[in-house]
């Protein structure tokens, strides 16, 4: 029976695992913010890090008392984990002022790394048991990993996100289960059934019960600060709709006080429709607006995305994120001919255009409307134009530049690149309309113009300030860019309109008009750095004498709201719990705390494991050799991540969602590395290790030109093919640890527990490492080190043991296996 549910334990403990760390991720953005998605990860590699430890340093009477509760305590663990995380009263804006939130949080992040540090555990267990081939059973771990990676956009549609966390506990229970079956001392059946069996078996019968009741206080709680928390606190608001996709959770809510017209003139005289609120993990929330008689329409006029339609009459338009749809309601009541949506998150597209199509009066079942449900860089790569208005609207409400709420977040329309792709769909006098929050300092603003201006400089315009039109109302600022220079009649359309709705023209081709700023709404300071961004030679000098970062973004650091600076960190402190703001103003902050911890922790964790006393079977394996080894497991669990990261990150823009990138790299990384690590008997180690980082080197250049030529194609054929040009790469990366293993030959059984804490150390490190460096230099930078990695592991390799057989054959069980 042992050599029949070893490996489907294995596979579903490591599932379990993989899909708890995931539906984490999704869980942390509902509830908090972007800077929190991460720790799913690092609580993960943290867990399995200490499990090593424990196993190097518990001694045979606790190894035994952890071998018989670890099945039951495993899915009993992740349910605590999960309500300490839903109920704690952690406020991540107090942290600053509020000790407390610091003892919440490390609560948090304990709760939440034991139970990875359970199923560690087992799974490490499960790998050293006598009988078993090492390679194998890491090999079936990568391959459950896989399954759990691919199970999560499956079920999130079905059980929602407090949902899967049931699923993957009890998936834990009926895995510890079958290990603990697996490994039962020779026993009555009835006995064995009785004491192995009973903690799972309960186990599993509390989750499937829950799954089926879900109570109340299952629910997990939003932060007060996201947009759906702030909403319905209002007087008379209401849920009205909810449901989760693959990779996000939509609701619409309605209320009485709910009025969203970004940029709306002042001098309109009439009444805003009535709205519904739409949000996308609980933020961003968008309005969707009555559309039941024209006298509902009459606002449109008085936005400023509806200056392009004034200029462009019976406009071919497209309408990239356009979320609950005000921005086509306006392209319509301006007159275009035709309106091309294209929305990123498909249960909107179906809430907007089916659910609420009575209440949007048939909005995208207009015939002039044509509605395309992929990322705006996918429609962009293949819609067919040209257009003559191409509008990226308002797609987040406001918050203040300090807050750093989406520095972490990557937007590949905000990008050069992603702004050049649109300047390709326009007619030669088409209009690109980009609108922004007005911010002090004015950084989202100019950092807007700036990737216009080199986007129009690498399509060979010398003269960009001729080709681009800012426009400022009370709280927005629209900029509009042509690909070609301005004619003088729209240019005095354009200031005439704005002198008709009281707004400033903050820049305009050709001299400054005195009346351009009569009313107020911008300052001299304002108006000074946009027209040196548009004039300067050198705009690399002007970037970086900002005090923040005003270079714009590219796809390799897609970063559009992270403007810190190491200039900024004396004013960042002396603010520290001074101001409302979290993380003393910026959330990278939280990132470098988190990653010197992350390396304290690590190094302490595999110097603990280290502790343990060689026994004579392993003697060899000390002094140099010893560390040698050490170095060459934390080698190769930093580069694992250090890839990824990136690649996850790029696969992003290829696929359109960070949930359906992250199932694809992640299972076509895990499912090709279980096998790599199957044939790590088979395989020279040294020279994969070069061969992985000279592909990674050269593959990495590959990979974007890949992705480049192909993005225009069908989604099912760029994850057949983004599939396939991963799998190499995973294949490779499935060797470094089982084949280091099996080089230490007959130590493999005392080396795997402080292997294991030094490479799952390090993979806690790199995970944030990643995170900076890739803020800092880009996600290129941050492969090229995981490369860099491999092969300096390759130079560490461990002495070849006097024979392998122990760790590449089944362990002769004995009595006690």
């Amino acid at each position: 029976m042992r050599q029949r549910l070893h490996s489907p334990g294995i596979l579903l403990v490591s599932a379990a695992a993989l899909l708890y760390e995931l539906t984490l991720m999704r869980l942390f953005a509902l509830a908090e913010w972007h800077h929190y998605a991460f720790l799913s990860v690092s609580v993960a590699l943290l867990g399995n890090a200490l499990s090593g430890t424990w196993a190097a340093l518990a001694s045979p009477a606790w190894r035994q008392r952890l071998d018989r509760w670890a099945p039951s305590a495993l899915p009993l663990g992740l349910l605590a984990s999960y309500l300490v995380l839903a109920h704690l009263p952690f406020d991540s804006y107090l942290l600053a002022w509020d000790a407390r939130q610091l003892v919440y949080l490390l609560v948090d992040w304990v709760a939440l790394v034991l139970p990875f540090a359970l199923s560690g555990y087992l799974l490490l267990r499960a790998m050293d048991a006598r009988g078993v081939r090492t390679h194998v059973a890491y090999g079936a771990n990568l391959e459950g990993g896989a399954l759990g990676s691919l199970a999560l956009p499956l079920l999130l549609p079905l059980v929602g996100g407090e949902g899967a966390v049931l699923v993957a506990a009890l998936l834990a229970a009926v895995g510890g289960l079958l290990l603990r079956l697996a490994a039962a001392e020779r026993a009555p059946l009835r006995e064995r059934r009785l004491a192995v069996a009973a903690g799972p078996l309960l186990a599993a019968a509390l989750c499937g019960a829950l799954l089926a009741l879900r109570p109340a206080w299952w629910a997990l709680p939003l932060s007060p600060y996201k947009s759906l928390s702030q909403v319905l606190r209002t007087q008379g608001a209401t849920s009205l709709y909810q449901a989760w996709n693959s990779y996000s959770r939509v609701d619409v809510v309605y209320s009485p006080s709910l009025h969203s017209a970004p940029g709306l003139s002042l001098t309109f005289g009439g009444q805003l429709p009535a709205q519904l609120g739409v949000t996308i993990d609980g933020g961003d929330l968008s309005p969707i607006a009555q559309r039941a008689s024209s006298a509902d329409e009459a606002y449109l006029a008085y936005l400023p995305e509806a200056l392009a339609y004034e200029l462009r009459p019976d406009a071919r338009a497209l309408v990239l994120a356009p979320r609950g749809g005000t921005q086509v309601a306006l392209a319509l009541h301006e007159g275009a001919a035709h309106v091309v949506a294209v929305e990123d998150n498909a249960t909107v597209a179906e809430v907007v255009g089916q659910r609420l199509a009575d209440y949007t009066g048939g909005l995208y079942a207009d015939p002039r409307v044509t509605v395309l449900v992929e990322s705006g860089r996918s429609a962009l790569a293949h819609v067919a134009g040209p257009f003559d208005v191409l509008v990226i609207p308002l797609m987040r409400p406001y918050y203040p530049l300090a807050a750093g709420a989406y520095a972490l977040s990557e937007d590949y329309i905000f990008t050069v690149e992603g702004f050049g792709a649109a300047l390709d769909r326009l007619a030669p006098d088409g209009l690109l309309v980009v609108s922004r929050w007005a911010q002090d300092p004015p950084a989202e603003e100019l950092r807007a113009a700036a990737l216009l201006v080199e986007a129009l400089a690498e399509r060979g315009v010398d003269e960009v300030g001729a080709q681009l039109v800012a426009v400022r109302t009370w709280n927005t600022v629209t900029l509009l860019a042509s690909p070609t220079p301005w004619a003088r009649e729209d240019v005095a359309a354009v200031r005439a309109r704005c002198q008709a709705l009281g707004w400033d023209v903050l820049y305009a081709p050709g001299a400054a008009q005195p009346d351009d700023a009569r009313f107020g709404l911008s300052t001299p300071a304002e108006r000074e750095a946009l027209v040196t961004l548009l004039t300067t030679a050198d705009r690399a000098a002007l970037y970086r004498a900002q005090d923040y970062d005003l270079a714009p973004p590219r796809d390799d650091r897609p970063f559009f709201e992270h403007y810190f600076r190491w200039a900024q960190l004396p004013a960042i402190l002396a603010g520290l719990g001074k101001t409302w703001q979290p993380f003393g103003g910026s959330g990278y902050l939280l990132v470098l705390v988190l990653l010197l911890v992350a390396i304290l922790v690590a190094v302490l964790l595999t110097a603990l494991a280290l502790r343990r006393r060689p026994s004579p079977s392993s003697v060899a394996l000390m002094g140099g050799q010893r560390r040698r080894a050490v170095a060459y497991f934390a080698l190769v669990g930093l580069a694992y991540m250090l890839v990824e990261m990136p690649l996850l990150q790029q696969y992003i823009l290829y696929l359109d969602h960070p949930a359906r990138a992250s199932a694809l790299v992640v299972a076509t990384l895990l499912l090709t590395s279980g096998l790599g690590s199957l044939l790590a008997d088979r395989l020279r180690l040294r020279p994969a290790l070069l061969a992985l980082g000279v592909l990674l080197l050269g593959g990495s250049l590959a990979l974007r030109a890949m992705m480049q030529a192909t993005l225009a194609w069908p989604l099912a054929a760029r994850l057949a093919v983004g599939a396939l040009a991963l799998a190499p790469l995973g294949l490779l990366m499935g060797l470094p640890f089982s084949g280091g293993l099996r080089r230490l030959g007959a130590a493999t059984g005392e080396a795997l527990p402080w292997a294991w804490a030094a490479n799952g150390g390090a993979s806690v490190v790199s995970t944030m490492l990643a995170t900076v460096l890739a803020l800092q230099w880009g996600y290129r930078a941050v492969l090229w080190l995981g490369a860099a990695c491999y092969l300096s592991a390759a130079c560490l390799l461990p002495a070849r043991a006097p024979s392998e057989a122990p760790s590449s054959a089944p362990r002769a069980p004995t009595a006690q296996s």
